[in-house]
């Protein structure tokens, strides 16, 4: 799928703090996230639809 769609890969650790919102848009990228600790959601800015 990457090299189909000319997207990049990176995996990294990320600390949110609680509370926190923040709103990312990434040209080139797929993301996936995987929330270790707490409670959280994502939301999809072109859909709406909130995991």
């Amino acid at each position: 799928m990457l090299k189909k769609k000319a997207m990049g890969f990176s995996f990294h650790k990320t600390i949110i703090p609680a509370g926190s919102e923040y709103e990312f848009w990434y040209k080139n990228r797929l993301e996936a996230v995987y929330c270790v600790d707490g409670n959280s959601s994502i939301t999809d800015l072109e859909t709406g639809e909130t995991h």
